[in-house]
């Protein structure tokens, strides 16, 4: 029976960057098998491409942009949403003091603020006004200066201000916004259906908050031993690594 497993990112299969490759070995070993692997991450598109580049990983699907854009591997178009300029105006407006802003369209990455940290060639400055006519599907701000529980409560406080619009995810320090009624949840769902499998045969694995919503998707929820206490209680597994999920759950 073929199983899907959806892999977050940062701070789950990727670390400072890179892949370990015991996950890799585990992730090739398992689409050998004819199972399907894809990621489900706040990224866009030309952030996931290194997988196939660097480490010849070729997903079967794509949920990026917290579920804001969702492709097959073919690279066809299953879902793309957007926010309203306006709405990430006064966002901006309200929380410019962040220590970095972003917005993504799942194809290219503008900062507002701050710094690329992570060098992608993709990535350009620019100003909000670059913002008017573009599709707008993620906007992340950084709190990493602040406390952990301020984090939430601003993100309360957006989902409570502009929540018929968008629905915004602590990620970490980082706040990941994205329009309303997108998710990383919705965004698996809609590849089960893509793929004619059935949810019990979904796997998926996360560290952060914006993993919840795939989590309720299926009982075959799977974090870490490291990730903050009150995550755990959201999912049915613990692992040490996506190898560890692949090796004793899915093969």
């Amino acid at each position: 029976m073929r199983k899907i497993l959806a892999s977050d990112l940062d701070g789950t299969l990727i670390f400072n960057s890179k892949l370990d490759n015991i996950n890799r070995e585990s992730i090739l070993k398992m689409k050998k098998c004819g199972h399907l692997f894809g990621v489900s991450t706040g990224r866009p598109y030309n952030g996931v491409k290194f997988l196939c580049d660097e480490y010849n990983i070729d997903p079967d699907f794509y949920v990026l942009l917290n579920g804001a854009l969702v492709i097959n591997k073919e690279n066809r178009v299953l879902k793309h949403e957007v926010i309203p300029y306006e709405i990430v105006k006064k966002i901006y407006d309200k929380y410019k003091y962040s220590s970095f802003i972003g917005i993504d369209n799942g194809y290219e990455s503008i900062t507002l603020r701050g710094i690329n940290e992570y060098s992608w060639d993709f990535i350009k400055q620019g100003t909000i006004n670059d913002l008017v006519n573009n599709k707008n599907s993620l906007m992340s701000l950084d709190f990493s200066n602040v406390d952990i529980e301020e984090v939430d409560q601003m993100c309360n406080d957006i989902n409570d201000e502009f929540g018929d619009v968008i629905v915004a995810y602590r990620n970490s320090y980082f706040i990941d916004i994205v329009p309303k009624g997108c998710s990383k949840g919705n965004g698996v769902d809609l590849i089960l259906k893509e793929f004619g499998v059935n949810r019990e045969n979904l796997y998926v694995i996360g560290d952060s908050y914006n993993d919840i919503s795939m989590f309720n998707e299926t009982k075959n929820s799977f974090t870490f031993h490291t990730v903050e206490e009150k995550l755990k209680d959201h999912v049915n597994f613990i692992v040490n690594s996506v190898s560890e999920c692949i090796e004793k759950y899915i093969l």
